[in-house]
């Protein structure tokens, strides 16, 4: 399966349209621009729909057994991207990127989503933006497997492919973003498993590399700081770029 991966790579950014990772300059406008729409016609009164020990346990159940995503995926994404928070300092969560709501979703990510899933527009609903995440995991798994989802999750397909078949480093972002998440869903798969899990970055043992790489190198920038669970175990690696490929 490793030798065939640059094949298969050409896939990431044409093959699904991702507009989110594969757009240009012009992705920076657009998304400030539907930032702005969503914000202004949020209904903002979104009740969650468990318990205040589980607020969202019945969508993530809904969007599980819909996509195939093992819940633990989606709790553990929504842990770092969130908290499972809708709201900070009394304003709907929005990154410095753009990217809304519980599973921070670009505009242009869960339009792309949205459009294809059939799910309502109004990003920061609770319901359709753990639909939109979850479907969003769904198609990155069936690709580039697990744990290597996660870095395309975090930094675009278009930059995974790029590391994957040019050796491009990867943000540090990502590198401590897969660190974070990684360990906690080591053992959990969906039901049809894809055969993305036997590439090369998703083989190496977690101590060694959360998904990604060897051991010995600490970016260059830090990450961004993300909402965290306090009660969760986070695990932040140093990890190194890949080798040169020998000619």
């Amino acid at each position: 399966m490793q030798g065939g991966r640059g094949a298969r790579l050409v896939l990431g950014c044409a093959g699904l349209a991702l507009l989110s990772a594969c757009a240009g300059g012009n992705q920076v406008a657009q998304n400030g621009y539907s930032l702005a729409y969503y914000r202004a016609h949020a209904a903002g009164n979104y009740a969650p729909p468990g318990p205040p020990s589980d607020p969202w346990g019945p969508y993530i159940n809904i969007a599980a057994n819909r996509f195939d995503v093992p819940p633990t995926w989606i709790r553990q994404v929504m842990r770092v991207e969130s908290g499972g928070h809708e709201y900070l300092d009394g304003q709907l969560i929005v990154s410095a990127a753009g990217a809304m709501g519980l599973m921070q979703l670009e505009p242009a990510t869960y339009q792309e989503m949205a459009s294809r899933y059939g799910l309502g527009q109004d990003p920061f609903n609770p319901y359709d933006n753990i639909m939109a995440g979850t479907a969003y995991i769904h198609e990155m798994y069936q690709i580039y497997g697990s744990p290597g989802f996660l870095a395309a999750y975090n930094a675009g397909p278009g930059r995974l492919d790029s590391y994957m078949n040019y050796h491009t480093p990867l943000p540090g972002e990502t590198i401590n973003y897969v660190a974070m998440i990684a360990p906690n869903i080591q053992g959990y798969y969906p039901v049809h498993r894809s055969e993305a899990d036997q590439l090369a970055l998703n083989t190496q043992p977690m101590s060694e590399a959360p998904g990604l790489l060897p051991p010995g190198f600490i970016p260059d920038a830090p990450a961004r700081q993300m909402q965290q669970n306090p009660l969760a175990p986070v695990q932040v690696a140093s990890i190194a770029p890949p080798a040169t490929p020998m000619s």
